[in-house]
């Protein structure tokens, strides 16, 4: 997100859209990965042990980074 800004493909003053962009970018990884797995045969349980985590951990990360993105841009 930051690049984007610096490159000048996103206006600095549209908070929703570099909200929306760095939920996005720090978002877990998708359930693709589940489905990949599954259809490989391989590592199904641990695939979705790891993503569970993921998901969990995302709770506490998501919010610390959208907290960060309202501190940094937020601020007029």
């Amino acid at each position: 997100v930051w690049m984007l800004l610096t490159a000048g493909f996103v206006p600095r003053h549209d908070l929703v859209l570099i909200l929306v962009l760095t939920v996005e970018a720090a978002s877990p990884p998708a359930t693709n990965l589940s489905v990949i797995s599954n259809i490989v045969k391989k590592h199904e349980a641990l695939t979705a042990q790891i993503l569970f985590c993921c998901y969990v951990a995302s709770i506490v990360t998501l919010t610390l980074v959208v907290a960060l993105t309202f501190a940094v841009f937020g601020g007029k």
